[in-house]
């Protein structure tokens, strides 16, 4: 039997693909058989036979973003700075790598805008006045004068969660907006990491201006994941 090929691409299927509607992403599960191949190069699925689909129960999906990626939400940019470093952007490079608050045109809050097509706009959060430090155009500057860099990504981690929470009187920091980016200083974390259907992910120094990256992340926190 001759293959048959399906194309991945931005829609997911091939148009003239005759079953293309019963493909929904995040909520279908497509089973192949064991001989199927993907090549690589030309982004192709090659069939030996059709495909069978399998209607996923909202408890057993781990990529449905159709609709948590439907809205608007705010986020915040943590800068850190501790005893042995801080990060090598300033509060206003940040602002206008993941916002655009000084005209940058492609950043973090256009791309997510751009894919879906207007459906999901993430803007900075509320400015806010905290005891010593205060939230600007979607960026703060948290100081941690007894951590080190040695003491590791996650005891940073919780430091800036606990000294988020003490400056600007919450309990949490999805009280201040609904996604926190922490950008580490430099060699804090070796892999920028997020937790998956929470507010919280983690950068190490720079990686915060990568368009790709934050996306990819704050994907983990609308509960995507790694297939």
């Amino acid at each position: 039997m001759p293959h048959t090929i399906f194309w991945f691409y931005n829609i997911g299927y091939r148009s003239s693909y005759k079953n293309k509607d019963n493909f929904i992403s995040g909520k279908t599960e497509i089973i192949l058989g064991r001989d199927e191949k993907f090549d690589v190069d030309a982004n192709e699925i090659l069939l030996e036979s059709l495909p069978t689909f399998k209607y996923l129960k909202a408890a057993d999906r781990n990529r449905d973003l159709q609709s948590k990626g439907i809205g608007s939400k705010t986020a915040l940019v943590v800068r850190v700075v501790i005893s042995d470093g801080s990060t090598t952007s300033n509060e206003s490079e940040f602002g206008d790598s993941v916002f655009g608050t000084a005209g940058d045109s492609v950043t973090f809050s256009s791309q997510f805008d751009a894919c879906s097509h207007g459906q999901f706009k993430i803007s900075p959060t509320a400015d806010n006045t905290g005891v010593s430090t205060s939230i600007s155009n979607g960026v703060v500057t948290i100081t941690l004068p007894d951590i080190l860099t040695s003491q590791g990504h996650a005891t940073m981690r919780n430091a800036i969660s606990k000294e988020l929470n003490l400056q600007f009187g919450v309990s949490s920091p999805r009280e201040l907006a609904d996604y926190a980016i922490y950008c580490l200083p430099p060699g804090s974390v070796k892999n920028s990491y997020a937790l998956v259907n929470s507010y919280l992910s983690v950068f190490n120094d720079n990686h915060c201006l990568y368009q790709s990256g934050l996306m990819h992340e704050i994907g983990h926190n609308m509960n995507g994941v790694h297939l």
